[in-house]
């Protein structure tokens, strides 16, 4: 064998074994877990709770508040309410839309980044005229997704509203 078939299996076999020890450091040195983030519940409350009444009919504006206490950006998927008086269920209705896919949902989403509220309104109207001392209630539930993540959290709420 000549020297120069020698000097190409001498740099082949080099490659080889810095690549071995190469692995062996990977592979050997203890990494550290990643830290799982625990993320805060969302700060939500109903902000105002407007009535209108007028002759037959009674409107109702009812803003909901979002706050994102976290330092990652989430996204409220949906919101459903039903509005109660005098536990009697005059009125419903939902924010957003479940995410179906990354592409194939149309509907409507809201970014809650870190640190910032945000507020919704949502307005009713009502084919009757209750009194000043009528009980309104609100319920239902919501979806806060972290977009890192496959899956949502559920919420649930159960508020008694003041005029």
């Amino acid at each position: 064998m000549n020297s120069l078939n020698m000097l190409k299996l001498a740099i082949i076999g080099g490659g080889i074994g810095m690549v071995a020890i190469v692995s062996i450091l990977f592979f050997a040195i203890d990494r550290p877990e990643p830290e799982e983030i625990i993320l805060k519940d969302i700060e939500f409350n109903v902000k105002d709770f407007i009535i209108s009444k007028s002759e037959n009919i009674t409107e109702v504006s009812i803003t909901f508040s979002f706050m994102n206490p976290n330092t990652r950006t989430l996204i409220l998927e949906t919101l459903n309410y039903e509005l109660y008086v005098d536990d009697k269920r005059v009125a419903f209705g939902s924010i957003g839309e479940k995410l179906e896919g990354l592409f194939s949902s149309s509907g409507k989403t809201y970014i809650l980044p870190p640190g910032i509220s945000l507020d919704e309104i949502e307005k009713a109207t009502i084919d009757d005229v209750f009194s000043d001392k009528s009980k309104w209630r609100i319920k239902g539930n919501y979806v806060v997704i972290e977009p890192q993540r496959e899956s949502g959290k559920e919420y649930t709420f159960d508020l008694f509203l003041s005029q």
